[in-house]
């Protein structure tokens, strides 16, 4: 697990500042590769490739970057960032046909997988990964992303050039003297969202790279982007219960298999759920020595998954540490602002980011249960999408949604968060909603068109759900309800929110987290499953959890789901009370200038708290505290040179 960082420049006479500028962007990225930093340019110097190394697999300078091909006279040079699983394999495929390597690394693999199979090497690759290739001798870039969109890749095109980077701070470090300016439709769907959506970056001109997708580069200003894989909604197998059971275990095993090479000690994170648990036990079958696993528990909620988790830990013998959470959230939250670069809602942030911060004092590499409930219906919400088909089929949709418009208006608001009254209404409200908008009801609880448009004070125009994410709904016309839900999950929720929170929290503290769960293979397999076998009732998660009676106790098998229970509404009504009003009731700062003073004090209000259930209340609050944050820690701070960064 490394960074990256690069330029391209449409003349060379930029290099000498450029030169300059790579040494603040990869110290800015000295977190995600603390062991090592190296620096490439062309023989024109027009092409500058840095890189900070994390050493996971050989560990000796031979596997130092950017790494050019061995005979290929700088011709060839890459950066990279991730982990190929499957480098021995291709390594024995690629000296069956004369390839000769010098070290045991995977980037030696990639870079001569490049160069003898060309673009078509991305389609061999299991792992987690984002690249930039340099080929000198067809005068190309070429930039790609793993198929999930575990590792991050931002990139800019201005006057000067391409310029790309793991991290938003650190490209923002290799172009200082570029003109940002907020991008406000980013910013509306963050409100909405908790997260960014899709290749938005909240600075215009700034994007992500989508997950599965490769960029082709002819020049600085010539970009050609091709989705290289994608999930195959419309295929099914015709398979039993019991066979999903069986090729779950076998693609998962062999998963977690590839997942524990590695030259530094690797652990696992569990809490206490089946799709951790599981992980948790395979891998500790597949090692000759104790599994380090790590938990994260708190006093202050009655939720504590660590009684569970230990029940793990004791049947396969593992050196199970247990982390007990006090944070200080007042000094906490603005490092974790200033870690994503860019406004982020998602309070699991916090637990995420010091669990990772317990594990980097045993392990360098741990394993994680991410993408268990998104690919194998592990959510309520899955439930309710398969309850709301058949509603679909036996009314029409017509009439459906009139009834949960009439139900809607004379039932109570819930006040509770996890009950079954408060599911309910969720599901009265999506009933009530059209179409693929159904989708956005049962996932996410943010700002409401009219609540957004009610906040801003200079005449923007609030976005519906449906505009802010056009792309992605027009990929889910034609699907049934289920199937809707579960790929808006893994291609939305997953790659803009869960794994972007594992990145930074990982990364922040110099470790490399993998998930078996998103290996390739079993992604394929477990969205090929009938509707029959993924969920034919309402108990989540059917395959894993019969999977599971051959690997974890049944206390943790029919456990009823938890997470870990954030204290958002306390912490935000005493220990960040004076933080909160401080920010979002400031005279000064992004926050005062953009939103209505009167819309920001009658939502922090008693009345504006007794409006809503206080678990959504705690949410939107949350949401803009960190956005204040994000204000405070990055937008609002000079940049080394030119001017600072404000909307246009």
């Amino acid at each position: 697990m490394c960074g990256i960082v690069g330029s391209w420049f449409f003349e060379s006479q930029r290099f000498a500042q450029t030169a300059r500028d790579i040494e603040p962007a990869l110290d800015a990225l000295a977190h995600r590769g603390p062991d090592d930093r190296g620096v490439w340019h062309s023989r024109d110097r027009r092409v500058v490739l840095g890189h900070r190394r994390l050493s996971i697999l050989d560990l000796s300078p031979a596997g130092r970057q950017p790494m050019p091909l061995t005979g290929a006279d700088d011709e060839l040079v890459v950066v990279f960032n991730g982990e190929i699983y499957n480098y021995r394999e291709l390594k024995t495929d690629l000296a069956s046909h004369g390839r000769r390597f010098r070290s045991r690394s995977d980037t030696e693999v990639l870079i001569t997988a490049y160069d003898h199979w060309g673009l078509d090497f991305l389609d061999r690759l299991r792992g987690m990964f984002a690249l930039a290739i340099w080929d000198a001798r067809q005068n190309r870039l070429l930039l790609a992303r793993d198929r999930a969109g575990k590792k991050p890749l931002y990139y800019t095109v201005n006057r000067d050039g391409l310029f790309f980077s793991s991290e938003l701070g650190a490209l923002r470090a290799l172009t200082p003297s570029a003109k940002r300016a907020l991008d406000r439709d980013a910013l509306d769907a963050y409100l909405a969202l908790g997260c960014i959506p899709g290749e938005r970056t909240i600075f215009q001109g700034v994007s992500e790279l989508p997950a599965g997708t490769a960029a082709v580069c002819d020049s600085p200003g010539d970009m050609t982007r091709e989705r290289y894989w994608h999930v195959d909604w419309s295929h099914s197998e015709d398979v039993t219960l019991g066979e999903a059971v069986e090729e779950t275990d076998r693609r998962l095993r062999e998963a977690v298999k590839l997942r524990m090479r590695s030259d530094v000690p690797v652990g696992s994170f569990l809490s206490g759920g089946i799709d951790s648990g599981l992980i948790t036990a395979m891998a500790a079958e597949l090692t000759d020595q104790p599994l380090t696993t790590l938990c994260i528990g708190s006093e202050e909620t009655e939720l504590d998954e660590r009684p569970l988790a230990r029940l793990v830990a004791e049947r396969y013998g593992t050196r199970h540490h247990e982390i007990v959470v006090r944070p200080d959230v007042r000094q906490l939250l603005p490092e974790i602002a200033r870690r994503y670069g860019e406004p982020f809602a998602d309070a699991s942030a916090v637990p995420s980011y010091l669990v990772s911060q317990a594990a980097a004092e045993h392990c360098t590499v741990v394993l994680n249960g991410d993408g268990g409930d998104e690919l194998f219906c592990g959510y309520r919400r899955h439930v309710a999408a398969q309850f709301l088909q058949r509603i679909g089929r036996w009314t029409g949709g017509s009439m459906g949604a009139a009834a949960g418009r009439a139900l809607l208006k004379a039932l109570p608001r819930p006040q509770g968060h996890r009950t079954r009254y408060a599911l309910g209404h969720r599901f009265l409200r999506c009933l009530a909603a059209q179409g693929a908008e159904r989708t956005l009801v049962l996932s996410s609880d943010g700002f409401n068109q009219g609540e957004r448009q009610s906040l801003y004070a200079d005449g923007y125009e609030a976005k519906s759900i449906r505009a802010i994410l056009a792309t992605a709904f027009e990929r889910l016309e034609g699907l049934d309800s289920l199937t809707t839900m579960l790929a808006f999950d893994f291609e939305s929720s997953l790659p803009d929110a869960l794994l972007v929170k594992m990145d930074i929290a990982s990364m922040a503290h110099s470790i490399e987290a993998r998930s078996p769960l998103l290996d390739q293979e079993v992604i394929e397999w477990a969205f090929s499953l009938p509707g029959r076998v993924k969920l034919p009732g309402r108990e989540t998660k059917p395959v894993l959890r019969r999977l599971a009676e051959r690997y974890l106790p049944s206390e943790i098998i029919h456990a009823p789901k938890r997470g870990f229970e954030i204290p958002v509404r306390r912490w935000l009504e005493e220990d960040l009370r004076e933080l909160r009003d401080d920010l979002l009731l400031s005279r000064s700062g992004l926050v005062t200038d953009l939103f209505d003073r009167a819309a920001l004090e009658g939502l922090l209000s008693s009345s504006g708290q007794r409006s809503m259930s206080s678990s959504r209340w705690g949410q939107l609050v949350w949401s803009l505290l960190m956005l204040a944050l994000w204000d405070q820690e990055c937008w609002s701070q000079p940049q080394q040179s030119g001017p600072a960064l404000r909307s246009a």
